[in-house]
């Protein structure tokens, strides 16, 4: 389900659906993408239930900065939190020379893909 057999290494819920609504597994996941020797690139994954029920979906991803090209500086999400009336994310990350920042998103097109704004 997740791109290149990535393992979640942390997910949060989004939102607190009614009882009788038919998707109530929305969660963002925090996955790392790559291998154990080498350099390894952070995303988050929006992940819901689909219209079956049954099956899960995963949506476009936020994926973090290209790491170095010697793979020693890596981008890592340290904290995130959903804005649900807007569905922005708000994501706490340290860069890849150390720095920390505030990095907002928004979807940018009907296809969920997302932009840093």
């Amino acid at each position: 389900m997740l791109p290149h057999a990535a393992k979640p290494v942390y997910a949060e819920f989004l939102t607190e659906e009614p009882a009788n609504a038919p998707a109530t597994e929305d969660a963002l996941v925090l996955v790392e993408l790559g291998n154990p020797d080498a350099a390894r690139q952070q995303a988050l994954v929006p992940i819901q239930l689909a219209p079956d029920g049954r099956a899960l979906q995963a949506g476009p991803a936020i994926k973090g900065d290209v790491p170095s090209p010697a793979g020693d500086k890596v981008m890592t999400f340290t904290s995130y939190r959903v804005d649900e009336v807007k569905r922005h994310v708000f994501a706490t990350v340290r860069t890849g020379d150390g720095r920390s920042e505030v990095r907002r998103y928004r979807q940018a097109c009907a296809w969920g893909c997302w932009e840093r704004f």
